[in-house]
């Protein structure tokens, strides 16, 4: 149970850091989106939200808390929102990080492994609605502007 945990830990946290490396941005106006993410049952448990730019800004993730609850900054404009749960328990996730640390520079990887001792991985896995775990079918969107931008969301 714990070796799972932890394989989904580090799973997660390479995918973040692999999305969060692809883009994020760069210079230009920002915003910080905050919100909270709820199922028919309450909040969800954890998991991931990315916010990926409509006009080539990249993708900017952010962890999903055990309340719901995320924030992060996010480069100004339109961005279409995906919503990805924690691994399932007994996923087989070696191959699935095996795979992400292939595609990574040395300097990622370094900075993967320093992350790793650094936080754990809230919540359990919600099933979602794979809608919204793609771009191409999300319902969900956003017009980031400069400031504080609230977005709440309820998953059907």
């Amino acid at each position: 149970m714990v070796l799972t945990k932890l394989k989904s830990f580090i799973f997660f946290s390479l995918s973040m850091l692999i999305i969060g490396c692809s883009g994020g941005g760069g210079g230009g106006p920002k915003g910080t989106v905050y919100g909270k993410i709820s199922t028919k049952d309450g909040p969800m448990p954890g998991g991931k939200i990315t916010f990926i730019s409509t006009g080539d800004k990249g993708q900017v993730p952010a962890q999903i808390k055990e309340d719901g609850t995320y924030s992060v900054e996010v480069p100004a404009g339109e961005c279409k929102i995906t919503i990805d749960p924690l691994p399932q328990s007994g996923m087989n996730t070696a191959d699935m990080m095996q795979k992400q640390m292939a595609k990574m520079s040395a300097e990622e990887k370094e900075k993967a492994s320093k992350a790793y001792g650094k936080s754990s991985m809230p919540g359990h896995y919600v099933p979602v609605n794979k809608i919204y775990q793609s771009v191409k079918t999300t319902p969900e969107s956003i017009t980031v502007k400069s400031g504080k931008n609230e977005k709440n969301i309820t998953l059907n």
